[in-house]
């Protein structure tokens, strides 16, 4: 489930954070902004109440001499900062002063903001000791206080250009009533990075209100931060049981998570190591897995390398794999893994490893022959090794030597015969892909929704399944005909899925799949909030990419919104439609003026909300 901005600042925990020892500090929600803050020194349009800074760092604070309120956000280029203090006396031009800290890892980095004197100087802030180029600093004296507001450069910061996701950070205001600090409020008990508490951007928060809490799961069994998706910034990958997250602050926008259950049905599921590296050298991590599966009723499990890798689509897509290990009764057979390089192309060497309890004689399992099986001791491969070519393996193989034996008597030859015809080559079965499909994923029964059309590459038509919360895609003429790609839907249950269609939304003469579903959420009062989204899948040989989501209605009991969505040949326009039991004084949820969670807005029937437009860019929807 993906879930929007949730009121309040501060969230206790962390579940976020694979490690048992944590920061101490206040945890912040911070909120990607599409428009940016007027900054006049007075708070009025941030995307959430300010916040009292709760911790005495220094001093004797009290309530008519330092007590402090604030709220941070941000974008792509800035960082946002408003307080609004409580104090007898505003000491500008260098003395009284903001900070707001961050840490990228171990170490904290501090920004200095200084409110300017009125009339006098204008605000500043400094990293460093130096003057912060492209900071705006406007400060609001007013009885009893003064409030400020702040723009920063993410470029103030090391460590921005390639992280602004798992990160740490306070803030902090100081009272100079003389020559030095008298007092200091915050968010922590100080200002080192191990007294920070964690940041949760907007993907984050929506993590933890949407799959965490939906889900009820604990601190992840893993947590890294890599550059897999390809930007120049480095995503969150996190593992929770079986659930696969990731995250970044460029990633779906930076507003929205990925996640997919790896559970397979009919089978219990281990993962025994998540590592993240280069596996098909094109510059960005991959996520690495190796995965203990046992069939229910089953007394054999085995053992699975796996590699997921991101292309053009925005989700991973499983583009290697290799039983690697074998367990039963007798004993067990476990491959040796390394990965390397050849030619300055990274490499994945398998070899058969050792054997306890089992030999060619009381080894009875089946042979796997959906990927690579596992390679025996006592086979004829010595080692296996695989070279990246774009998203595929190439294989090479070293098989042991044979025997040496006694030279074989001479015979005469036999006359040239000319050699058979090559066959013809096999036909696409689609079946058979299908089976693959189901087996792969541990399904069984029919689709739910058994759509055709032409989706993807030739004028062949495709063939759109959706089981459970997953869409697969695969036809005669998609992939060579005998590969499937598919994702998981974004639905807490499969029941919150309502219709699946195929119609050409971008324009290109394929038909695009189309989902609308419900969103399930609490409203204000704690209310069951029902909200129906309709999500737009283009499907390529790399994967299915969500192109456009909006909010099309919304419920609470039988109430209800309804609005409309248009689709013409490449543009989408969203206009309101009509309330059934609601009135404008009756509804609680005011009209949004941007996308909430990664959706669109629902278009309110009242008020001055024009309807909105996009137009499809090649790769995107552009709002016009």
């Amino acid at each position: 489930m993906l879930s929007g901005v949730c009121a309040g600042v501060i969230l206790t925990g962390s579940l976020l954070d694979a490690t048992a020892a944590h920061a101490a500090g206040t945890q912040l929600r911070i909120d990607k902004v599409e428009k940016a803050p007027v900054i006049d020194g007075v708070p009025k349009e941030w995307p959430r109440e300010l916040s009292k800074l709760t911790s005495a760092v220094k001093g004797s604070p009290s309530a008519t001499d330092l007590s402090a309120k604030g709220v941070i956000a941000y974008d792509d280029k800035n960082l946002y900062v408003a307080v609004d203090v409580t104090d007898d006396t505003l000491v500008g031009g260098g003395s009284d002063r903001v900070d707001l800290v961050l840490a990228f890892g171990s170490g904290a980095q501090t920004v200095s903001i200084f409110p300017g004197q009125p009339g006098k100087s204008a605000g500043k802030a400094t990293a460093k000791g130096s003057a912060i180029t492209g900071a705006k600093v406007v400060e609001a004296p007013r009885k009893g206080g003064w409030s400020l507001e702040a723009s920063i450069p993410w470029s103030a910061f090391d460590g921005a250009a390639s992280q602004r996701v798992d990160l740490k950070g306070g803030l902090f205001v100081h009272d100079v009533d003389a020559s030095a600090v008298e007092a200091t409020v915050g968010t922590a008990s100080g200002m080192d990075a191990s007294s920070l508490g964690q940041v949760l951007t907007t993907p984050e928060q929506a993590l933890v209100d949407g799959l965490v809490k939906d889900k009820k799961l604990g601190a992840p069994t893993f947590a890294g931060l890599a550059n897999v998706v390809g930007d120049a910034q480095k995503e969150r990958v996190l593992v929770f049981g079986s659930h696969l997250v990731v995250l970044g602050p460029t990633y779906r926008s930076g507003k929205e998570y990925w996640f997919s259950d790896m559970a397979v049905g009919g089978m219990s599921m281990n993962i025994l190591s998540t590592e993240l590296r280069d596996v098909d050298g094109d510059g960005k991590e991959d996520i690495v897995f190796k995965k203990r599966f046992l069939k229910s009723g089953a007394k054999t499990s085995r053992e699975v390398l796996q590699v997921y890798s991101y292309g053009a689509a925005d989700a991973p897509e499983l583009v290697f794999r290799h039983e690697v290990g074998i367990s039963n009764a007798k004993g067990s057979v476990t491959n040796d893994v390394s990965f390397g390089s050849d030619g300055g192309k990274p490499t994945i060497v398998i070899k058969p490893g050792s054997a306890k309890g089992l030999d060619d004689q009381s080894y009875d399992e089946p042979t796997e022959s959906s990927y690579d099986p596992l390679l025996l001791p006592w086979g004829t491969i010595e080692s296996q090794t695989y070279k990246a070519k774009g998203k595929s393996f190439g294989k090479t193989e070293k098989t042991r030597p044979k025997p040496v034996s006694a030279e074989p008597a001479k015979t005469a030859p036999k006359p040239a015969t000319a050699a058979p015809a090559a066959p013809a080559p096999a036909k696409p079965d689609t079946a058979k892909v299908y089976a693959t499909y189901k087996k792969d994923r541990g399904i069984s029964g029919a689709a739910r929704f058994d759509l055709n059309g032409d989706v993807a590459e030739d004028t062949k038509t495709e063939r759109v399944v959706v089981h459970d919360k997953e869409i697969a895609v695969f036809g005669p003429g998609f992939k060579g005909g005998d590969k499937y790609v598919f994702t998981q839907l974004a639905f807490a249950n499969a029941s919150d899925i309502k219709s699946v269609s195929l119609q050409d939304v971008t324009g290109d003469k394929k038909a695009e799949v189309v989902v609308r579903g419900v969103l399930k959420s609490k409203g204000p009062n704690k209310e069951d909030v029902e909200r129906e989204v309709e999500l737009v899948y283009r499907v390529t040989a790399e994967g299915l990419k969500r192109v456009f989501a909006a909010e099309v209605g919304r419920a609470i009991g039988s109430k209800k919104i309804i609005g409309a969505i248009a689709y013409d040949s490449g543009k989408v326009t969203l206009s309101a439609g009509k309330a059934v039991g609601f009135t404008k004084d009756t509804y609680p949820f005011a009209q949004d003026s941007s996308a909430v969670g990664g959706f669109e807005p629902l278009i309110l029937p009242w008020g001055d909300a024009k309807p909105l437009k996009y137009k499809w860019s090649g790769s995107g929807f552009d709002k016009q």
